[in-house]
């Protein structure tokens, strides 16, 4: 079942604070076994993402410091998903929460970069590590010189800000070589795997290998 089915029934029905929850501890528990095969280290970590209702709870990073302290994992390990919606509701209050995240040791990134509504004004100030190029862009690359404007421009701004970039949804070469070229250093997306349970990923990925763009 696709996340675009039953995401918005849990947003509706509350039950996505209780779901994501459970993913964010479940991810703590599953990082030993990644750490010993080898997928884990400082460029290495384990994404997860936030919906606007979890991220907006008034003890959000209490919760997350507990589970961290509970589970007795690197919170550099962890990286931590928001989108651009949560900046348009109280945005010093979500720089402030990005703020206590990144104190706690987590990694920050910015989901479906580029599909609301940025400002630079406020990029700059966001305590971000990284920008995840919405796979709407890239879809269409290399052919629709739209999508090759937007995603150069991104990783221009990227460049500027000394963000990381993560293309999301490459599921070709093609694809992945035009990005290659422009200097995009991670992706995720079909071309490296579909989504799996974590013992045949363990299976598949337990020997990292070496490439110009390495799957995130």
């Amino acid at each position: 079942m696709s996340p675009n089915d039953f995401i918005p029934i849990l947003e509706e029905s509350g039950m996505i604070l209780e779901v994501g929850q459970w993913v964010i501890e479940q991810i703590c528990r599953d990082l030993p076994s990644l750490q010993s095969a080898g997928l884990l280290d400082a460029s290495r970590t384990v994404a997860f993402n936030v919906s606007a209702r979890q991220f907006h709870q008034a003890d959000f990073v209490q919760k997350i410091s507990q589970t961290l302290a509970e589970q007795q994992v690197d919170p550099g390990l962890l990286e931590c998903e928001l989108t651009e919606s949560l900046l348009l509701h109280d945005t010093e209050e979500a720089i402030d929460k990005m703020a206590a995240l990144r104190a706690l040791g987590l990694h920050l990134a910015i989901d479906d970069f580029g599909t609301g509504y940025s400002s630079l004004a406020y990029l700059k100030m966001l305590p971000v590590d990284v920008l995840k190029i919405d796979r709407s862009f890239i879809r269409a690359l290399p052919d629709d010189p739209d999508d090759v404007a937007i995603v150069e421009t991104i990783l221009a701004i990227a460049r500027q800000f000394d963000f990381a970039v993560v293309a999301e949804g490459v599921e070709s070469e093609e694809q992945a070589r035009f990005l290659r070229e422009r200097g995009c250093g991670s992706y995720q997306g079909y071309l490296c795997t579909a989504p799996r349970p974590l013992p045949e990923l363990l299976e598949r990925f337990g020997t990292p290998g070496d490439g110009d763009l390495q799957s995130a």
